[in-house]
C-alpha cells in the first residue's frame, strides 16, 4: 500500500505522511473540494446582526436614550433589592416570540437599574405576577 511521502501539509502544516502534497485530514479534503469547484477557501462570516435588526437597533438606541432620559429612577423599584443609582437599562416586557413586535414600543419597557432588572430575570414567577414579564 503506497503511503505517500512524509512531510508538512500545505494546507494545514500538520507533519504527516502526505498524497499530492496534502494530508488527509478533514480540513484538507474540504479545502480541496472547495477548489475543484472553484470556490474560495475562506468562508464569509456569519454576521452577528442581520440587516433587518441593525434598522431597528439605530431607532432603538435613539429611543432608548430619550426614555432614560425622561425617566431617570428605577421604575420597578423593589424593596430590599433596588440600591436607588439612576437607571441604565432598559428591561422589555416582552420576549421570545414576541420579542420583535415590541421592540420599539415603548409602552412595554421599564427603565430599571441593573440590581432589579437581574432579579426580575431571577424571580421570573414574582416578575410575571407583579406585570414585569408577560
Amino acid at each position: 500500500m503506497f503511503r505517500g511521502i512524509e512531510g508538512n501539509c500545505i494546507d494545514c502544516g500538520k507533519h504527516t505522511w502526505l498524497v499530492v502534497k496534502a494530508c488527509r485530514c478533514r480540513y484538507c479534503n474540504e479545502a480541496y473540494k472547495r477548489e475543484k469547484k472553484g470556490l474560495s477557501k475562506v468562508r464569509a462570516p456569519i454576521k452577528k446582526v442581520s440587516d433587518k435588526r441593525a434598522k431597528a437597533d439605530i431607532v432603538y438606541y435613539t429611543l432608548r436614550d430619550v426614555f432614560l432620559k425622561q425617566h431617570p429612577t428605577c421604575m420597578i423599584n423593589i424593596q430590599g433589592v433596588c440600591s436607588g443609582h439612576p437607571s441604565n437599562q432598559i428591561h422589555h416586557s416582552y420576549s421570545g416570540k414576541d420579542r420583535d413586535k415590541y421592540y420599539l414600543d415603548t409602552t412595554t419597557w421599564f427603565a430599571v437599574e441593573h440590581n432589579c432588572h437581574d432579579w426580575v430575570h431571577l424571580h421570573p414567577i414574582e416578575a410575571r405576577e407583579l406585570g414585569y414579564l408577560k
